[in-house]
């Protein structure tokens, strides 16, 4: 597909979810390429469109100056900084379905027996690796 093919695709996409939602829409603006490119691209046919950013704490200070230079930004931060989502949830581990494995796994009950045999014989062996690590894990914070 050419460029402007797929400038129009997306403008299309654009156009489609703005009017779906009858213009109460905002875009989620990590300061990364991807992101910046999506917001330029709405803004162009939507400026009024509001950017939010999550602020977690572990992004480089230099996407949180980035992001700053952009109008029409609110900037948000989650009620829990990163230490206390992996003390009460475990680490994040590569997705949440390998996460649940390896909760799963650590959590052998006669219900989910067959289920555990299936995750450590080949099914996917990142589960097996990751279940005799120790540090907790589960499905909610990947």
């Amino acid at each position: 597909m050419k460029y402007k093919e797929k400038i129009k695709d997306a403008e299309n996409a654009i156009n489609c979810w703005y009017k779906t939602w009858n213009g109460k829409v905002f875009v989620s603006f990590s300061g990364g390429k991807d992101s910046t490119v999506l917001l330029h691209l709405v803004r162009t046919m939507y400026p009024e469109v509001k950017a939010v950013f999550s602020n977690t704490g572990l992004e480089y200070p230099e996407i949180v100056k980035f992001v700053k230079t952009f109008d029409n930004v609110d900037i948000i931060r989650p009620k829990k900084n990163f230490k206390q989502v992996v003390d009460e949830y475990g680490w994040p581990v590569i997705s949440k379905y390998v996460s649940r494995c390896v909760a799963t796994c650590r959590n052998i009950t006669p219900n989910n027996h067959n289920t555990v045999l299936l995750y450590l014989t080949g099914y996917n062996k990142k589960v097996n690796f990751i279940k005799h690590q120790n540090y907790q894990t589960n499905g909610l914070n990947c």
